[in-house]
């Protein structure tokens, strides 16, 4: 399947890889949340669907200025086929719909309690 995400265009596969690399070791994200809610499906036929979602990510960023919290939110445009009995995901395009960001307040902490 392939993913259209901002600054990467590739496959989920090699998307996972990038964030692995790139996120998950550049010290300069801190925590993240990724929300995921309004899911709207239209079906093109019994085994393809058109799914739309929103999503809100925060990221707190630590750069040389100071830290930051940035919230982005947009939607997911995805493609579903059934195949073999599984829905799958074939394609997904992000779209960035607004951000915003301020000097961080509090701990970035986003453990349960």
């Amino acid at each position: 399947s392939r993913d259209t995400h901002g600054i990467f265009d590739g496959t989920i596969e090699d998307f996972a890889d990038y964030l692995r690399t790139h996120n998950y070791q550049d010290d300069r994200y801190g925590p993240q949340r990724h929300t995921v809610s309004n899911v709207l499906i239209h079906f093109d036929s019994p085994d393809v669907a058109r799914v739309e979602s929103y999503h809100l990510a925060y990221h707190r960023l630590v750069l040389s200025s100071g830290s930051f919290d940035v919230y982005i939110g947009g939607r997911y445009l995805d493609r579903c086929e059934q195949v073999g009995g599984r829905w799958l995901l074939s394609s997904r395009q992000v779209v960035y719909d607004w951000s915003s960001s301020s000097p961080a307040t509090g701990d970035a902490t986003l453990e349960e309690t």
